[in-house]
Order: structure tokens, then C-alpha cells, then sequence
């Protein structure tokens, strides 16, 4: 096995957080752009609400908090995605050899 290919093809959990944290793009790292485009139509608004400079609006506050639960989600399952993604290169250059 060519451990030069497989370590180019592998993900890091540090580049994973980077793009969470810059881009609020979770999905797009292992490469499921479908459910990343549907994160950021969904979650996108949501910030642009919190970090608005509000007009006194309080009645949204936790229908909004509830659309939160998602990103918080996502932030700790970034290292689980990222195992799974490895897992199947490994299986892949396994299956290969």
C-alpha cells in the first residue's frame, strides 16, 4: 500500500473545523454537497438573524434557538464524519491491493 496516496487522500479534523468555523461548511469537506447546500438554506438565515442588529423582535428568539440545535450538532460530529470518510479510504485502498 502506498502510504504517500493515502495520506493525501485522507481529511483532518483541523481542516474540518477551520471550514465549520469560516465557512459554516461541515458537509462540504467530505464532500456531501446536497446536504450542505440544504445546511446553509436552512442555518445561513438563522445567523444573519442573531447577528443583526435586531429592530426589538423578541417573540423569534426561540423558534430561532431551536434552529440552532443543527449547528451545535454539527460541531461535534465533525470528528465522527471525518473517522467515517478515513474508514472507507482505508477499505477502498484495502479492496485495491
Amino acid at each position: 500500500m502506498n502510504t504517500n496516496s493515502l495520506k493525501a487522500k485522507l481529511l483532518s479534523k483541523q481542516q474540518a473545523y477551520i471550514l465549520f468555523f469560516i465557512f459554516q461548511a461541515p458537509y462540504a469537506y467530505v464532500g456531501k454537497w446536497k446536504m450542505q447546500l440544504l445546511y446553509w438554506f436552512v442555518c445561513l438565515p438563522i445567523f444573519a438573524h442573531i447577528f443583526m442588529i435586531s429592530t426589538g423582535e423578541f417573540a423569534s428568539i426561540l423558534p430561532i434557538s431551536l434552529l440552532l440545535i443543527w449547528p451545535i450538532n454539527q460541531f461535534f460530529a465533525i470528528p465522527n464524519k471525518i473517522k467515517k470518510y478515513n474508514l472507507k479510504i482505508y477499505e477502498e485502498q484495502i479492496k485495491s491491493k
